[in-house]
Order: structure tokens, then sequence, then C-alpha cells
């Protein structure tokens, strides 16, 4: 499905869940792509809670194989105050004319972030990573320029995932 809600008034769970044919107990991938951000910090967290809530109800051999996927910005304010980063600060002030950025995540704080919530981190993909594969020695010509300043995780509910 994709859905249109609205975070700051809606649950996703409530909505997912008034979806003909949604069924929490099948293994789910929960897509927030270009979202996160646009999020306030207690609106993004509702959202990781809410998605925890729905893959704990599926039964416990199938709450592993859900997963959550999202991507991030860094944080650009503190990128600017601290190296006086120009273009993170022209992409802040663009994005402030349309759509006010409001959440962010450094790379280092995003496995903290989401064990806190209940979440472990499957994959984390940096610039770097994310445009290696399309990078090629056939033609050296060819490089995909990467932004610093996105990330995209993959998580899973990490409690499931720990085997005794």
């Amino acid at each position: 499905y994709a859905l249109t809600i609205d975070y700051g008034r809606q649950h996703l769970s409530d909505v997912l869940l008034s979806c003909p044919g949604f069924d929490p107990k099948i293994p789910t991938l929960y897509l927030l792509e270009g979202v996160s951000y646009y999020l306030t910090p207690d609106s993004m967290k509702h959202f990781f809670q809410d998605v925890y809530s729905l893959i704990c109800k599926a039964p416990p051999n199938e709450r592993d194989q859900s997963r959550v996927f999202f991507d991030h910005l860094v944080d650009l304010p503190r990128l600017i105050a601290a190296n006086n980063d120009k273009p993170a600060a022209k992409m802040l002030e663009v994005f402030e004319k349309f759509e006010p950025l409001q959440a962010f995540l450094d790379y280092d704080q995003v496995e903290p972030y989401m064990k806190a919530l209940g979440y472990a981190v499957v994959e984390q993909l940096t610039p770097p990573t994310m445009y290696e594969p399309f990078q090629t020695a056939r033609n050296p010509d060819f490089h995909m320029k990467s932004s610093p300043y996105f990330g995209i995780v993959v998580v899973a509910k990490y409690l499931s995932l720990i085997h005794i």
C-alpha cells in the first residue's frame, strides 16, 4: 500500500489496520522514504514506536522477518554551526522556503537511536557505500556524485533477533 498519513493527527497503525488486506501477522516491509526529515522528532519517534507495536502483533517466529527501511538527513544545523558548511546552509535555506526540515540523525546516532526504540540496525548505508556499486572500472569517467548528507537504514525488531 502507498498511504497518505498526517503524522500529527493519525497513527500509522490505525490507518494500516483499517486497510483491507493488511495483516500485521505477516512479515512486512515498512518504508519511510523521503519523509523522516519533514517529521518533528516526536512524530518520527512515534512512527517507529507505532511500527514496533505492529511488528509485535506477528507470531514470535515471524517478527524478525519484518523490516523498516528509511532514509534520513544528517544534522545540517550542526554542520553549519561547527564547520560553516555552505552546501548544508544552502540546502537548509531552500527547504525552509517549501517544506522545513525538522528531524536529523547523524550516521553515528542511528544505531543508539534505533536500539532505544527496540530495533537492531540490519544495514546502514552512508553515501560512499550507497554509490559504490554504481561505480565501474569499465568506464573510469563515470562517477555518480552523492550527497554527503543522506543515509539509508534498514532495521528489524531486535528483541526477537536475540536467540538464547
